[in-house]
């Protein structure tokens, strides 16, 4: 009879314990921010990949410019709060890149369409060149 009585507290033991271990290895949120820019983040398949950077000014919009497709898939942006969610999807690396463009009429991008170049038409946000890149390299193991 005790021998009974060992085994199952061993076993209810073991089981809080395994139990205990898979749900702190489950997917997770990783949430990166401004100040995290040039830098690489490490998550796992399953994770979820938050970049927030904030309402962009006045006079200026985030742009979505590039992230590793087949490693991440985008879940959903909100481009006035500047928030893409990601879901880490494969192994693999890549950079995700967002931009902030100056909105045409502003000072810094007035609409000036006369000297638009035929070959390289503008996007409407005044022009190619970006007041403030964020960029972020992710791995996925």
């Amino acid at each position: 009879m005790r021998r009974i009585a060992a085994c199952a507290l061993v076993l209810a033991v073991l089981l809080t314990a395994c139990a205990r271990g898979s749900s702190a290895g489950g997917p997770g949120t990783v949430r990166i921010g401004a100040s995290d820019a040039g830098s690489t983040v490490s998550v796992r398949v399953g994770d979820r990949v938050l970049v927030a950077l904030g309402a962009p000014p006045r006079t200026g919009r985030w742009t979505l410019a590039a992230y590793p497709r087949g490693v991440l898939s985008l879940v959903s942006s909100d481009l006035g709060r500047g928030r893409f969610e990601f879901a880490a999807e494969a192994p693999g690396a890549g950079q995700v890149l967002v931009i902030m463009k100056t909105v045409c009429g502003s000072v810094a991008a007035p609409c000036n369409r006369a000297s638009e170049d035929p070959e390289n038409p503008s996007d409407g946000l005044g022009g190619d060149v970006p007041l403030r890149p964020f960029k972020v390299t992710v791995e996925v193991s």
